[in-house]
């Protein structure tokens, strides 16, 4: 009885191995990397709640996904909120910090090929969240 319960362990610990072992190897050429870009403006609020969706969203579709997200001079805690959930999401990240929304312009100008941009802008900047 026991040494069966220890071939069941050990067939499962093999199998969450495996599966773990291809993911990683198919993520090594990054040829199915998605680039999204987040605008913001003092969406602290919501930023959160974007981030996770779309993390997990690219989780479920087994994809590589790099995030960058470019804050149009926030005066609320977005960027403080976004760098601490960034650090623990498994993508490559970056934080742009712009103190104009012709800025963030420009510079989403010089990111190059971007499969999905989100503009989020809170209550205080006057606006939701909204895809483009």
């Amino acid at each position: 009885m026991v040494e069966e319960l220890i071939a069941v362990i050990a067939a499962y610990g093999i199998g969450v191995g495996l599966v773990h072992w291809l993911r990683r190897r198919s993520r090594e050429g990054r040829e199915g990397t998605k680039h999204a870009v987040i605008v913001t403006r003092d969406a602290g609020s919501i930023v959160e709640w974007h981030l996770r969706a779309l993390a997990f969203g690219q989780w479920l579709k087994s994809r590589y996904t790099k995030i960058t997200l470019i804050d149009e001079g926030s005066s609320d805690d977005t960027l403080r909120i976004a760098e601490r959930l960034l650090g623990k999401l498994h993508a490559e990240w970056e934080l742009i910090s712009a103190a104009t929304p012709s800025e963030a312009q420009s510079r989403l100008a010089r990111i190059g090929a971007v499969h999905e941009i989100v503009v989020i802008r809170g209550a205080l900047a006057g606006g939701a969240g909204s895809a483009v």
